[in-house]
């Protein structure tokens, strides 16, 4: 077998690494066809090859300066490049037949000549002949594809050449307009004498659409490119098949619109009625590429400053939107006879459902009344015709099933939006009476003009409202009417709930701020180009898919953020500050709340500012009076909040599947969103300018208390929000007021208003909201300390009740200090307010006593706290003899009293000891045999102890004794429990008195007798005695030199569950709630005296 011989491989140029700065890549194909005669082939291949390597080479952003050395070959050789393009071009409207010696026709005339010849019998010379179609030689042929092949290339090297500016800047605007003419001959031509000439018109056409040349090189061909299109639309270029001429004239009209506007839309507006016949075009093809030329001559001329373009446009879609149609077919209903034919076509499109392509469905449909309602501007409402024929369709769309669908019909609306604010439509010339006219019509454009808004108005779904709101008030200073329109639609919006509602929240944010500032406004933000350049796009979305395609165009429609913030001329105008008030109640009756029932923050931030923006306006006119109604004002606003009964929050809740939306009443949501908005105007308004506002929300809260509280499924959590919410407006009020609400409360509850219970909720809400609160008057929360204690309104304090009253003491003594006030003057004030209207028969009396001796800071006194002993004593008398569930209560009343005495100052022991005295007597007395022997010694003996120590220091005046003397001479009443209290007597007499000599009046009357019959009772009898009490209570008789090592517990170690173990461990007791009821009852009358009473002596 022979070897199969190796193939000659083809030879691949190498690419230089970077070829913009390589000098010669492109100085051989330049050679090719600038050499003097270039041979066809030659020409062919440099078009070619430099066509495939400029675009390798450069791209569409590469620097336009034209220095790089890439196009060295194209600068030196600028205007021989230029002729020979031009040169080329040309080959494409010379005729083959003349390039060629012989030609077909000439042969067969020779060989028809010479069977003449050949022929024995004459013919007639001007017999008639078949006339022939003419052809060309093989020679012809050739020649005529070596022409339009040549043209071609050249063709396609320009359409890449006038696209790159770093490559076209290479040539001067004067060669550039020579290139072109060159293009513009071919299409212009009447006809083309070389072969495929339907594809090189289509191809001129082309390079026409693609072009990027600098207007001063279009400019002055837009009338000849216009003319050159106009022939491809109405197919003078040849017949139309898949691509062709007319379809590549709509896709430059639309590209060069797009372009430079100014250049080329007023040259297309001759082609308009080619491109608005071509959407009823037979074909699918060219109605979507009308359309989506149509689309970019409209957007292209939104651009331009109105003119009288604008208004020969608009007459042109007029005519063509509301001529009747032209059909021979005799209709039944003369209505449908009188529509357009596109009309009627929109109709039709818009209610197909399933449509097999764009340009046979709503999507193609409503592009295209996207285009007419751009071009028809301000008269789409100056003719009420298209008015009604445009509104028509377009709410077709807003009915549609298919959401992506609605969703393009609101951004069509955003159009109609832009031809609102379009200006009346110049006049082409001036007649006679014209000003009267104007004059005449102005009312009635006026008047059209509010119908039409009435349409704008009535979609604000996917982001439409928003659109308008934002051109509303696209000035720095809106015109009234606008600002108002814009005010009306936000509270239009705030009313269709779900996203709509949150938008307009939004906006109303932005509105009342001061600090958002953004880009200057442009109108043409209501026309996303998208909409206008559908292709592709739009118009080759699939339809199943299309919410992929439409979502992208609202991210180019006006945003909330781009909306500005009104001024603060506007903000203080009064009715703008009280629509916004208006539109923020609206709000807070369709927003929905977040599943912990809590309040939108955007909410609270939007009443902040409207607060702060009223306030502020009304500082910088000095007027204070007018702050103070502005508070009444605000005021009524939240009562609006609490009356309005068809306010229903609970259904505003968002839940989660399957759980119930929301487990709070209606009444509490109100209250507590009523309190979030106290709790900004509290931090909004001057301390000063509030009082009146908070005297005028408290008047209602009380008045209207039975029907802010009612509920069903959520007992006491209405009323728990109506009085935190008392509270907070209590805390702005004064003092007088808060006394005045709980004096009301009480009458109430004498007429048996309130259930058992009432109280102590409510004042439980007050010290948990008044604890939380930094600006808090001390006097106020002295008054709520003694609440629980106010006449007729008294309740038995919980052990939680009681330790909240205790914190809410240390709060209150904390504040005051803030105010600089000591502790102890807080006491005596608090002391005051309690000792008013004491309650023995409760255990919460004795504990309240005790909590106030325990935060006694006697040491630092420098003046009595006399409410504080009063109200001691008072307690020490009223309970005495104490029941058993009160007795440890008792103890650590008198432990804690203790400390208080053993602590005091000795200038203010005499005061202090009168005032205690007699409530002091009733314990040491112990009349009743409270208690054992042991128990008195270690509780009760040490007071009676320390307090002679402290007497014994004072000055041993016989005056001071008998203002003493119902304490000194206690033991001496009742029941004796050992003779440590006699001797602790004793030992007090012998270091003090018993040297002194007795005074005229004597001593008191149970000293005088004690020591009467202790010197008469014999020596070893009262040995005896002593003896036998001794063996009782052995080791537990405290003497007055370690009296002050006995000391109470604190109060962190109270928490121990019997008595038994206090009496054992004589350390703490339970807290109320922990003790047993009582399980005897005190004798009437006091047992008899034991032994060890005072006898009075007998005479022996």
């Amino acid at each position: 077998m022979l070897a199969v011989p190796d193939e000659e491989l083809r030879q691949v140029t190498p690419e230089p690494e970077d070829p913009l700065v390589d000098l010669s890549y492109l100085e051989r194909p330049v050679s090719l066809f600038l050499a003097p005669e270039p041979a066809i082939r030659d020409r062919i291949e440099g078009y070619s090859i430099l066509t495939a390597r400029i675009r390798t080479a450069v791209v569409s952003g590469t620097d336009a300066d034209a220095s790089w050395p890439l196009f060295q070959p194209l600068r030196k050789n600028a205007q021989a490049i230029t002729d020979a393009l031009v040169r080329d071009l040309g080959m494409a409207l010379i005729d083959p037949s003349t390039m060629c010696s012989t030609s077909l026709e000439d042969l067969e005339v020779a060989t028809e000549q010479e069977e003449e010849d050949l022929c024995l019998l004459p013919s007639p010379k001007q017999s008639p002949k078949k006339k022939k179609k003419k052809g060309m030689s093989a020679e012809q042929a050739k020649c005529a594809r070596d022409l339009c092949t040549v043209s071609h290339a050249v063709m396609r090297l320009l359409g890449l050449v006038f696209t790159l500016s770093a490559v076209y800047r290479v040539f001067s605007d004067e060669q550039l307009r020579d290139m072109l003419t060159q293009v513009l001959a071919i299409p212009l031509c009447d006809v083309l004498p070389t072969p495929n000439a339907r594809k090189t018109c289509a191809l001129s056409i082309w390079v026409l659409q693609n072009q990027r040349l600098p207007e001063e090189v279009l400019f002055p061909a837009r009338d000849r490119i216009a003319y050159a299109l106009r022939r491809g639309l109405e197919g003078e270029l040849g017949k139309e098949g898949k691509k062709g001429s007319a379809n590549d004239g709509l896709k430059a009209i639309h590209d060069l619109s797009m372009y430079q506007p100014e250049t080329f839309v007023p040259a297309f507006v001759a082609l308009l009625p080619s491109m608005l016949s071509n959407l009823l075009a037979p074909t699918l093809a060219l109605r979507a590429q009308a359309c989506h030329a149509l689309g970019g001559f409209a957007f292209a001329a939104s651009t331009m400053s109105p003119s009288v373009v604008h208004t020969r446009i608009s007459e042109a879609v007029s005519i063509f939107l509301t001529a009747p149609s032209k059909s021979p077919r005799k209709t039944a209903s003369p209505s449908k006879n009188s529509e357009s034919a596109i009309v009627r076509t929109l109709r039709t499109t818009l209610n197909v459902t399933d449509p097999t392509y764009a340009a046979q469905g709503p999507v193609w449909a409503l592009s295209v009344l996207a285009s007419f309602a751009v071009l028809l501007g301000s008269a789409i409402w100056t003719n009420f015709a298209l008015t009604r024929t445009i509104s028509a369709l377009l709410t077709l769309s807003m009915r549609n099933k298919k959401s992506s669908v609605r969703g393009l019909g609101a951004l069509i609306w955003r159009c109609l939006a832009w031809c609102y604010f379009r200006p009346v439509l110049a006049r082409d010339v001036d007649e006679d009476g014209e000003e009267e006219m104007e004059e005449l019509n102005e009312a009635k454009m006026e008047s059209a003009r509010e119908d039409f808004w009435k349409i704008v108005k009535c979609v604000v779904e996917f982001g439409a409202g928003v659109s308008t709101v934002g051109a509303l008030l696209s000035s720095d200073t809106a015109d009234e009417d606008y600002l108002q329109k814009a005010l009306s639609l936000l509270h239009a919006m705030i009313r269709k709930g779900g996203v709509v509602t949150s938008d307009a929240m939004d906006i109303l944010k932005i509105l009342v701020s001061s600090d958002h500032h953004p880009d200057p406004w442009d109108m043409n933000k209501l026309l996303p180009q998208s909409l206008f350049s559908a292709s592709p796009g739009l118009l080759t979305a699939n339809y199943e898919s299309l919410a992929g395609t439409v979502k992208p165009i609202f991210d180019e429609c006006p945003q909330v953020m781009d909306i500005r913030s009104l001024t603060k001329e506007e903000l203080s105008q009064e009715w703008v500050l009280t629509e916004l008030m208006q539109i923020w109640k609206t709000c807070i009756v369709h927003v929905e709340s977040p599943e912990d029932n809590n309040l939108p923050l955007d909410a609270l931030c939007i009443w902040d500012c409207l607060l702060q923006t009223g306030i502020s306006s009304l500082q910088d006119q000095d007027d204070e009076e007018g702050i103070v109604d502005f508070g009444d004002r605000v005021v009524g606003v939240l009562i609006q909040i609490l009356v309005n009964n068809e306010l229903d929050l609970t259904s505003k809740v968002q839940g989660s599947k399957g759980v119930s939306p929301c487990s709070r009443s209606n009444a509490a949501l109100k209250l507590s969103i009523t309190r979030e908005f106290w709790k900004v105007m509290r931090s909004a308004f001057p301390d000063n300018h509030i009082h009146a506002g908070a005297s005028k929300m408290l008047v209602y809260l009380v008045e209207h208390e039975d029907e802010l509280v009612w509920e069903e499924d959520s007992p006491d959590d209405a009323r728990r929000q109506w009085a935190t919410l008392c509270a907070e407006v209590l805390i702005v009020c004064d003092v007088a007021q808060l006394r005045a609400f709980w004096s009301g409360r009480t009458r109430a509850k004498l007429a048996a208003e309130y259930e058992p219970g009432v109280h102590s909720l409510i004042w439980g809400c007050f010290v948990d909201s008044w604890s939380e609160e930094v600006d808090v008057a001390w006097e106020g929360a002295v008054v709520l300390l003694g609440v629980p204690f106010a006449n007729n309104d008294t309740w038995e304090l919980s052990n939680e009740d009681l330790g909240k009253w205790e914190r809410f003491l240390e709060w209150t003594m904390n504040k005051a200090l803030d105010y600089g006030v000591d502790a102890t003057s807080v006491l005596d004030s608090v002391a005051e307010v309690v000792s008013k209207h004491p309650c023995p028969a409760f255990a919460s009396s004795t504990r309240v006593t005790d909590m106030i001796l325990g935060h006694l800071e006697m040491s630092d006194a420098r003046q009595l706290p006399l409410n504080v002993f009063e109200f001691v004593n008072d307690t020490l008398v009223s309970t005495y003899p104490p029941e058993p569930r009160t007795k440890m209560l008792s103890v650590w009343m008198i432990r804690t009293l203790f400390r208080v005495v053993d602590a005091c100052p000795k200038e203010l022991v005499l005061e202090m000891l009168q005032t205690i005295q007699e409530g002091i007597r009733f314990w040491i007395s112990d009349e009743f045999n409270v208690f054992k022997t042991d128990e008195f010694v270690g509780e009760v003996l040490p007071l009676y102890q320390t307090s002679l120590l402290h007497i014994q220091d004072l000055p041993r005046d016989i005056e001071m004794l008998q203002s003493l003397a119902p304490l000194v001479e206690s033991i001496f009443s009742g029941s004796s429990k050992s003779t440590a209290a006699i001797d602790s007597f004793d030992e007090f007499w012998a270091a003090s008195y018993e040297g002194e000599a007795e005074p005229e009046g004597g001593w008191p009357e149970n000293i005088e007798a004690y020591l009467t019959s202790k010197n008469a009772v014999p020596e070893d009898a009262a040995k005896e005695e002593a003896q036998e009490v001794t063996a009782v209570a052995e080791n537990l008789q405290p003497t007055l030199s370690t009296i002050k090592a006995i000391s109470t517990p604190p109060k962190q170690q109270r928490n121990v569950s019997s008595t038994s173990e206090i009496t054992a461990a004589k350390k703490t007791s339970p807290p109320v709630g922990q003790l047993d009821h009582a399980c005897f009852t005190p004798e009437a009358t006091p047992p008899s005296k034991s032994s060890l009473s005072i006898v009075t002596p007998t005479t022996p």
